[in-house]
């Protein structure tokens, strides 16, 4: 790698197999992701669940003799007999569920297997290729198309060189996104004083509406006295 088309040629692989750890790092996410969980997975799950179980015994009870209600109808022991059935449904309900879901699960770990070991595979070309002069600080999509990029253009003739303009280009974007964060910030509390100037008018106009009602009011009142007044001289 002692010329600048050996290290751009370097990069350049360097970029293809970070790129092939990116994509299967990414595939391996979304197979994890689709595992599903045994059914009822949660406390919560399983209260409900018992209520698919209380309520039809209540609406039976009642449907079979309004009148009786509750345990009238069918008795303690029949309720005890509807509760102890429904028990048996809800079990075999969540069996045949959690089957399909163990079918799903083995078929995603099936896919598992065969996404690590492509990683594996590529983590084996990485450390061969890459490991004795790549800094594994920067193993990213973004900081390796960077030094590809800013070699190519003749702007960094080694790799310090390219880490520190990514380095300062990391630092600017920070600044960059610190700013738009602090313009958004000023955004919304303009947004928020502009409210709340709103609210104020609208309270003072409401004010202003009651005074003058109160004030006509008050002007008919002393109408009507000086009216009254005026027929007893």
């Amino acid at each position: 790698m002692g010329t600048r088309e050996e290290l751009l040629d370097s990069l350049n692989e360097a970029v293809s197999i970070i790129q092939q750890l990116a994509n299967i790092q990414q595939r391996l996410t979304n197979v994890r992701n689709q595992y599903q969980p045994s059914e009822p997975s949660t406390k919560r799950k399983r209260r409900i669940s018992w209520l698919f179980i209380i309520i039809p015994a209540l609406i039976i009870s009642v449907a079979i003799d309004p009148q009786k209600g509750f345990f009238g109808s069918i008795g303690f022991v029949g309720l005890i007999v509807v509760i102890v059935a429904g028990y048996f449904v809800r079990k075999y309900y969540y069996q045949r569920k959690n089957a399909a879901i163990d079918e799903v699960n083995q078929a995603l770990r099936v896919k598992e297997k065969g996404v690590i070991e492509d990683l594996q595979n590529v983590q084996a070309t990485y450390q061969d290729r890459l490991a004795s002069w790549y800094p594994e600080n920067y193993c990213s999509v973004d900081a390796v198309q960077f030094f590809y990029d800013v070699v190519k253009n003749y702007r960094a003739d080694n790799i310090k060189e390219a880490i520190n303009l990514y380095e300062t280009s990391l630092h600017q974007r920070r600044v960059e996104n610190n700013q738009k964060q602090a313009l958004q910030q000023q955004k919304l509390n303009n947004l928020l004083a502009v409210g709340n100037l709103v609210v104020q008018g609208a309270a003072l106009n409401e004010m202003n509406r009651h005074n003058a009602v109160s004030e006509s009011e008050m002007k008919k009142t002393n109408w009507t006295l000086d009216s009254i007044r005026s027929r007893l001289q």
